[in-house]
């Protein structure tokens, strides 16, 4: 059912929480920025409710992660939001909830590249290049697509993050 969901929204990603299957958590891409990229039913999807409290103004969440032991912490892949100039108006990155969806933080705030110079040229023909000094971590770390828990070991979190694999413990 979309009671609750607005008519604009592509439906993303979708995560069931283990413990409860009746809720779920749906991740949306907008096509304009500023609305919510989160919703949750509690009722098997029969309604949605707004759940993003704390997530920048970007414009998607392409992958939604739950841990299977402690279904309060959720994990989300947040997209860049890009004006038609090119510039970044929103950074996206992976966000954290320790509350169902009740709000949520920035994990990938303040980790620096892996590499100490990235040069890309896999989205055609646009270029990302620089050095450690030259590139901090909110122009590096601007969009995530992709999410995997460890299910034997949850505070394990693999992500895709500008193309790169990052793992936490």
């Amino acid at each position: 059912s979309k009671t609750g969901l607005p008519a604009n929204i592509l439906l993303y990603s979708l995560a069931i929480d283990p413990k409860s299957p009746t809720t779920l958590y749906l991740g949306v891409f907008l096509s304009t920025t500023g609305g919510p990229l989160i919703y949750k039913s509690t009722n098997s999807g029969l309604s949605w409710s707004p759940s993003g409290t704390g997530l920048p103004s970007a414009q998607g969440v392409f992958d939604l992660a739950i841990d299977p032991k402690t279904p309060s912490n959720l994990f989300a892949a947040v997209v860049v939001a890009i004006n038609a100039n090119g510039s970044v108006i929103a950074n996206g990155g992976v966000f954290k909830s320790v509350d169902s969806g009740g709000s949520w933080q920035d994990t990938t705030a303040g980790i620096a590249p892996v590499l100490s110079t990235y040069a890309g040229t896999q989205y055609g023909n646009i270029t990302y290049a620089g050095t450690l000094t030259l590139c901090s971590p909110s122009q590096f770390l601007i969009s995530a697509s992709n999410l995997a828990i460890d299910a034997n070991t949850p505070s394990t979190l693999f992500a895709i993050v500008d193309g790169f694999v990052l793992r936490t413990t």
